[in-house]
């Protein structure tokens, strides 16, 4: 897959949460637009709490980006375990390590990675990185 990434630094102290989002209806609408949005900030001092949602603005499904897929085993994650009261389940989410071995090079390569597992067959899409706050990503 050809990935084309473009790069938005923000100072943003407000975050929301979508629920209910539809994964099927996300992945439909990033491959008719050709773009996917990574929203990047802090989970702590040294790792990233990410999600991903479509680059149509009439879509408002978004979901975070919290496993490791194939191929990025070598690089290092903080794994938290939560537990929702909506469902009664515990949830494990992994969060890219910010560290001097990992970067923005290592970062884009885990999300090549997320977008080759979502959106197998595809050839090229643009991958747009929000980045809120981190000036490690510059």
């Amino acid at each position: 897959m050809k990935i084309d990434w473009k790069i938005t630094h923000i100072d943003c102290t407000t975050v929301s949460h979508l629920m209910f989002s539809n994964l099927g209806r996300l992945t439909g609408n990033i491959r008719r637009c050709g773009k996917a949005v990574f929203g990047i900030s802090r989970h702590s001092k040294t790792s990233l709490d990410i999600d991903v949602s479509s680059g149509d603005p009439s879509c408002s499904d978004a979901f975070a980006v919290a496993h490791v897929p194939k191929g990025t085993e070598d690089l290092s994650f903080v794994t938290t375990t939560s537990y929702s009261f909506l469902d009664g389940t515990r949830h494990v989410r992994c969060h890219f390590r910010l560290s001097k071995q990992q970067g923005l090079p290592e970062l884009k390569r885990y999300l090549a990675a997320v977008l080759e597992e979502m959106l197998p067959g595809m050839e090229s899409v643009e991958a747009e990185l929000v980045i809120n706050r981190i000036p490690e990503l510059s």
